[in-house]
């Protein structure tokens, strides 16, 4: 009993949407929802630069000075690196000690050295150390020195065994630095709509390329009749042409490109249809489906730009 009351539901949909074909010409439909889309499209991305822009602005610092690796093979002779206090170059080593259920000893994580400057909240860059434990044999971090070599200037991490781990240099580069932990906070909803809303719109966009073909050509074709034997013939009985051995069409209504038949005598040389001549269905069925992916694509289109807007200002409010 739903399900009938589901079919009776969705033919009288379809019999509104043909009236509503009636009042307006499906190209018309079709010329006024493509621009409706594309001044959406439009719409987003200027809303989207703005979004953005606050985006970026929140979610990155900006940052001073770099370190940058040096090839071990590029340094001479390290035996006579000078020590290095760590506070006069403004250089630490950082790590995240994490406590393993079962062990007994505290393991490190993302060991580093970064670059304290003063006139900035943070470098550019960091120098991230390959931590291993049971391969350099270190226990801590706290082992670690830092000493720069004479010649080259370059400052080369180590432990007191005598092992160096890396060697790097200072830059001067002026740049931006991304927080990752500030991507999915409440000011940057708005991102997240404009996301969405591109999607919507991109979900239109396929829409209306979907209705295209019959909004510009397929309306134009003969209605007919597809027998068993392949034959295809008009609503009076005529015959219009036979569908190849390769054409495979499901139903018996069928419309027919009428460039595929005209001008030829079909008692004398019978018209082969191809796959491109020929499309299932009734005007009627084609005409509905195409007002509903029409309409579909509207919708999403006032969707999509409602709710940037409405991100739009909230973003503003927020400032």
């Amino acid at each position: 009993m739903k399900s009938r009351s589901f079919w009776l539901l969705l033919r009288r949909h379809e019999n509104d949407l043909l009236r509503c074909a009636s009042k307006r010409s499906v190209p018309t439909t079709y010329r006024f929802t493509r621009a409706l889309v594309l001044v959406a499209i439009a719409a987003v991305l200027v809303a989207g630069v703005l979004i953005g822009r606050g985006f970026v602005q929140h979610t990155t610092d900006p940052c001073k000075g770099t370190l940058v690796e040096v090839p071990l093979g590029d340094l001479g002779d390290l035996s006579n690196a000078e020590h290095v206090v760590e506070a006069d170059v403004n250089l630490a080593i950082r790590a995240e000690s994490v406590a393993r259920k079962g062990e007994s000893t505290t393991q490190f994580e993302k060991v580093r050295v970064v670059w304290n400057r003063p006139d900035t909240s943070c470098s550019c860059a960091e120098i991230n150390l390959p931590w291993d434990r049971s391969r350099d044999g270190i226990g801590s971090p706290e082992f670690l020195e830092l000493r720069r070599d004479r010649e080259t200037g370059a400052f080369v991490l180590g432990h007191y065994a005598g092992k160096t781990i890396v060697a790097f240099r200072k830059t001067e580069k002026n740049g931006v630095v991304l927080r990752a932990a500030r991507i999915l906070e409440p000011n940057n909803v708005g991102s997240l709509v404009f996301l969405a809303s591109l999607g919507a719109l991109a979900l239109a966009m396929k829409g209306i390329l979907r209705a295209r073909p019959y909004a510009t050509r397929l309306r134009s074709w003969q209605s007919g009749t597809l027998r068993p034997d392949g034959l295809v013939e008009s609503p009076n009985g005529a015959s219009l042409g036979r569908i190849g051995p390769r054409v495979y069409i499901t139903g018996s209504d069928v419309i027919v490109d009428p460039a595929a038949f005209e001008g030829r005598d079909v008692y004398r040389e019978m018209p082969m249809l191809a796959r491109k001549d020929i499309a299932a269905g009734t005007h009627e069925h084609w005409t509905a489906g195409t007002m509903r992916r029409l309409r579909d694509a509207r919708t999403l289109a006032i969707l999509a730009t409602a709710t940037t807007g409405l991100a739009v200002a909230a973003h503003f409010f927020s400032v």
